[in-house]
Order: C-alpha cells, then sequence, then structure tokens
C-alpha cells in the first residue's frame, strides 16, 4: 500500500496540474475579445493587455501534464505506471521479487519500443525526434534493469549481518611500523589492498594501497604506518549486527574493498570484504 500511494501521488500531481491549467485556460479565454487579439482589464486604473499568447502558455502546460501522465502511467518499471503495477502484483503474489521482475519486463519492452521507433525516425530522417526516442528508450531500458538487479541484491542479503559475512583472523598493522617493512612483508605476501591498524585490540586506522601510492617511494624507509594510515571514524568501520546489504553498499559507495569489524567497545573482531559479500551473493541467486 506504501508503494502504491508514493507510485501513484507523482501522475496524481500531473493530473491536477493538467486540470488547473487547463481550467485558467478556459477563463482566461471566456474574457478574451471575439477576435482573441487582446483582453483590457482594468487595474487601478490603468490597462494592461493579455495576449493570446498566454492562451497558449496555459493550453501547452496543460498539454505537457497531461502527456507527463500518460507516459508515466506506461505499466513498465521504473515508471510511475510500473510502480503502480508492482504494487498490485506484491499485493496480490506476495512476492515482491516477482512482482518487480514482470513490471520491469515491461518496462524493458516499451524502452526497446522507443529504440525501435528512434531508429525509424532516424531513417526517416526525423534526426531531433529520433535522438530523443534513442536517449529515452536507452535510459527506461537501463533504469528497469538496474531497479530489477539492486531489489534482488537488496533481498538476496535480506537478514544477513555483517557478523555471518567477516573474516577472522585479521591480518593487522602496528603505528610505529616502517612503511617499507609493511609493503615487503605483508602487502607481497598476503595480497591484500588494505589492513587495519590496532592499539591494544583497538582498531585505530586503515592502511590501504591507495595510501601507500600517496607517498613517495623514496620516503618509505623513513615513513611509519602511523604517518601513511587514515584514521577510522564510523564510517570506517562496521559492527556484526551491521547488514552486509547495507555494508556492500557503503563500500560501494566509498570504492574501499575492506572494512574492520568492530565490537561495542572498539576491539577489532573481524574484516569484512565487498568480494566475499558479492560471492556470497551470486551463491545464493545460482541456488534460488
Amino acid at each position: 500500500m506504501t508503494e502504491f500511494k508514493v507510485a501513484i501521488a507523482g501522475p496524481i500531481a500531473s493530473g491536477l496540474l493538467a486540470l488547473i491549467f487547463f481550467g485558467l485556460q478556459m477563463i482566461v479565454t471566456t474574457m478574451a475579445t471575439p477576435d482573441n487579439s487582446m483582453v483590457e482589464i482594468a487595474t487601478h486604473g490603468e490597462t494592461s493587455l493579455v495576449f493570446p499568447a498566454l492562451i497558449s502558455m496555459l493550453g501547452l502546460l496543460a498539454r505537457i501534464n497531461f502527456m507527463l501522465l500518460a507516459f508515466n502511467m506506461i505499466p513498465g518499471f521504473p515508471l510511475d505506471g510500473g510502480r503502480v503495477l508492482r504494487a498490485l502484483w506484491w499485493a496480490k503474489s506476495g512476492d515482491i521479487r516477482a512482482a518487480t521482475k514482470v513490471a520491469a519486463a515491461i518496462g524493458k519492452g516499451f524502452a526497446f519500443f522507443l529504440i525501435f521507433m528512434g531508429i525509424l525516425d532516424l531513417l526517416s530522417g526525423n534526426t531531433i525526434q529520433g535522438i530523443w526516442l534513442l536517449v529515452i528508450g536507452l535510459f527506461l531500458q537501463q533504469a528497469a534493469d538496474s531497479g530489477y538487479k539492486e531489489l534482488e541484491n537488496k533481498t538476496t542479503l535480506d537478514g544477513i549481518t555483517v557478523a555471518e559475512m567477516m573474516s577472522t583472523g585479521v591480518v593487522t598493522l602496528t603505528e610505529d611500523q616502517i612503511l617499507s617493512d609493511v609493503i615487503e612483508k605483508i602487502f607481497f605476501t598476503h595480497h591484500f589492498v588494505s589492513f587495519p591498524v590496532v592499539k591494544n585490540d583497538i582498531a585505530i586506522g586503515l592502511l590501504t594501497l591507495r595510501d601507500v601510492r600517496a607517498i613517495p617511494k623514496d620516503e618509505w624507509p623513513e615513513t611509519t604506518v602511523a604517518d601513511a594510515m587514515e584514521r577510522l571514524t564510523a564510517n570506517m568501520m562496521f559492527y556484526p549486527k551491521d547488514d552486509a546489504g547495507h555494508a556492500l553498499k557503503r563500500m560501494l559507495a566509498d570504492d574501499v574493498g575492506r572494512y574492520p569489524v568492530v565490537d561495542d567497545h572498539g576491539h577489532l573482531v573481524g574484516i569484512v570484504s565487498r568480494r566475499d559479500i558479492m560471492k556470497t551473493m551470486e551463491l545464493k541467486k545460482t541456488l534460488s
């Protein structure tokens, strides 16, 4: 019901605006002179002019909002009509993945239709309209695909916590280690792109390959891990009870492969990587 209400709100607004502009157009038209050239309205003793352009503008706004209503109510995801269809299908079947799959398939079908019409327009010489149809069609096709994949990822990881995804027995660093030694003995040996830095078992930082590359190579023997690492903030760590889907989303947004997992006191208890989460997702999709 929430999905239905949110999806239908936009088309209702477009419909109301179309009616309002159409009503204003009718009012201004009835006030116009028979030849529709101009209208004289007395305002504080002065005369102002309302030109036919106002009537045309109101009519154009009414048509635009009506066309927007008609376009958005096409029953294909991610258009509003597709979301309405998904909500109704979801209510009937109780399966949001199946409902999204149907709505996305219709959305992709409509997108391919627009692409086909755009190609026909280009071949017939109607270049501008053809390009517009191609762009809109490609956008809708990509949006339908990504919308379904996003939901699939979310439902695949639904109920899974970071604790189930994390690795224990983590290779850690200390602040006083020399960067050149860390690169030679840790990075080249364990083949990870980041390592947590701890102090008395408390996670305090993260040393990534990106941090190492930011320092000139000739300065590595004189640089400590404390000088090169990033100090951990709340957005750079997870707790065992955190949602795995949220963790993956944040790591993708930050473009970071691994983040430390800590307990309520800040002690390092593991590390979670986006590669492990994505492998688990692929396995669950295959088995389902």
